[in-house]
């Protein structure tokens, strides 16, 4: 209230000065001001209470249910070692085999030269260098990716949450005990360097390298 009235006499004498072209300026903060930090102080609350519901259902109840999800998962034959001859490509890759020349051969002087073939004779086209067409990813495999992609962002995603939620509860550092400090933050370190979102994060990866490391073979090929 003693500032409101502060500034309604600010505003008086500011109004009077300005008459005389004299400006006068105010370090008293103006109550839209004030609201606008209160709304934004309430917003940050309402966001930290929402992430705190959302981590301790995420903790308590979604973890266990995905721990058994995947351990089912995998208990599947299609996860099983026992598939695995059945998920090797066929050896018919669509592979133009060069011909070779026997090199030690006795060049015969007398036979005719013969010319180099143009581009436009050997089958395929500039986009498909192959001879029958394109060489399709392995399609057991892909299929696999395309099941465990969506689980893995999930897992990502909800390791974000309890992260953020972990780092808004550990209180300021300051002399004296600290232990509870030094226990949020290891929680912290399993949860981010240690735990699901680095081994989330390698799986994904490794997902994309497949593909570019396939691309980087059949270019290999194709020169």
């Amino acid at each position: 209230m003693e500032t409101r009235n502060n500034q309604d006499a600010f505003n008086e004498l500011r109004d009077s000065l300005e008459k005389e072209n004299v400006l006068l300026q105010s370090d008293y903060p103006s109550a839209q001001s004030t609201m606008t930090k209160a709304g934004a102080s309430k917003a940050f609350n309402d966001y930290k209470l929402e992430l705190s519901k959302e981590a301790e259902q995420i903790v308590m109840v979604e973890f266990p249910k995905k721990v058994i999800e995947y351990d089912n998962l995998l208990k599947t034959y299609r996860f099983s070692y026992a598939r695995l001859p059945e998920m090797i490509p066929d050896s018919d890759l669509n592979i133009p085999v060069p011909h070779v020349t026997n090199s030690n051969a006795v060049e015969d002087q007398d036979a005719p030269v013969v010319k180099k073939r143009k581009l436009n004779e050997f089958p395929g086209n500039c986009h498909n260098g192959f001879i029958n067409g394109k060489v399709h990813c392995n399609s057991q495999l892909t299929d696999l990716m395309d099941q465990i992609r969506p689980l893995l962002r999930d897992a990502v995603e909800k390791v974000n949450k309890v992260k953020m939620w972990i780092t808004l509860l550990i209180p300021r550092i300051e002399d004296g005990n600290n232990f509870g400090v030094s226990i949020q933050q290891e929680t912290l370190g399993e949860v981010q360097v240690r735990n699901v979102e680095s081994e989330a994060d390698l799986f994904l990866d490794q997902m994309s390298k497949y593909f570019t490391n396939r691309a980087k073979l059949l270019t290999k090929v194709m020169l």
